[in-house]
C-alpha cells in the first residue's frame, strides 16, 4: 500500500505539472496576449499613430505608474485570465481598458456592464449579439413591423398573441429570452443590457359592452418584447473592433 500510494502522489504531481505548463499556462498566455496587443494598440490610436516604439514604451511606463491605472490594469488582466472568449472577449478588454487609462477614470455603469459581457460570453456568442442587433436594426430601419429604434433602445417583438375572452387564457407567457436568444441573452440581461416587456392591447370591437367581474376579460392582443438598454451600441462597436483587430492578426 505505500507504494501505491507513493505512485499514486508521483502520479498526482505530473498530471499537475502537466496541466499547469500544457493547458493553464498555454491558454493564459494566448489570451493574455491578446490584451496586451489590443491595449497597445489602441493606446498607440489614441496617442500618436506615429509614436517610435521608445515613445510609446514611455508613455506606457508613465500610465502604469498612477495608482488607478495599475489597479485598472489588474482587473483588466484578472478578467483576461478568466474570459470565456479565446480572442474577442480579451481584445475588448484591453480597448476599453485603454480608454479607461488615458482617461484615468473608473468604467461606467455601462462599460463595465460591458467588461462583465467580455469575461463571460464566448466568441461565438459575442458574434451572435453583434448578428442579432444587425439584423434587428435593419428591419427597425426600413420600417418592417417587429422592431423599432425608442430613445437609444433597440426594441423587437419577439412573441406577439390573441387572447379571445372566452379561453380564459393567462396573458404571462414566461421568459422569451432563452428561446429568441439562447444562453447569452439571459446574461445580457443579468449584467443589465436588456430586459422583457409584456404588453397588452384591448381589441376594442363595434357594440362591445363592458363585462362583469366574473367574466373573462376582452379579447386583446399580449406582445412580449426584448428590449437592448441604452448604450448596446457600444457593445456591439466594441464587439466590431475586437473583432476585426483578431482577424487582421490572423492575416498577418
Amino acid at each position: 500500500m505505500p507504494v501505491l500510494s507513493a505512485l499514486t502522489s508521483q502520479l498526482l504531481s505530473e498530471a499537475k505539472s502537466l496541466i499547469k505548463a500544457d493547458v493553464i499556462a498555454r491558454w493564459s498566455n494566448y489570451r493574455s496576449h491578446r490584451f496586451v496587443d489590443a491595449l497597445v494598440d489602441a493606446i498607440r490610436d489614441e496617442r500618436d499613430h506615429e509614436l517610435s516604439e521608445d515613445e510609446l514604451n514611455h508613455s506606457l511606463s508613465e500610465l502604469v505608474k498612477k495608482d488607478n491605472n495599475s489597479e485598472a490594469l489588474f482587473e483588466a488582466y484578472r478578467r483576461v485570465c478568466f474570459a470565456r472568449s479565446r480572442d474577442i472577449g480579451p481584445r475588448m478588454i484591453g480597448i476599453l481598458t485603454a480608454t479607461l487609462i488615458l482617461e484615468e477614470r473608473r468604467p461606467t455603469k455601462i462599460e463595465d456592464a460591458i467588461l462583465d459581457v467580455s469575461e463571460n460570453l464566448n466568441d461565438d456568442e459575442l458574434r451572435e449579439v453583434v448578428e442579432t442587433v444587425k439584423r434587428w436594426s435593419a428591419i427597425a430601419l426600413s420600417g418592417g413591423e417587429g422592431a423599432r429604434h425608442l430613445e437609444g433602445q433597440l426594441q423587437y417583438v419577439a412573441h406577439q398573441s390573441t387572447v379571445v375572452s372566452k379561453d380564459g387564457q393567462t396573458s404571462d407567457t414566461g421568459s422569451m429570452l432563452i428561446d429568441t436568444l439562447g444562453s447569452w441573452g439571459e446574461k445580457l440581461r443579468t449584467y443589465g443590457l436588456l430586459f422583457e416587456r409584456v404588453q397588452e392591447r384591448v381589441i376594442k370591437k363595434e357594440g362591445q359592452v363592458s363585462l362583469s367581474a366574473t367574466q373573462f376579460g376582452p379579447d386583446r392582443t399580449i406582445a412580449h418584447s426584448i428590449i437592448f438598454r441604452e448604450g448596446y451600441q457600444n457593445l456591439v462597436d466594441l464587439i466590431d473592433r475586437a473583432e476585426r483587430a483578431s482577424k487582421t492578426t490572423k492575416m498577418s
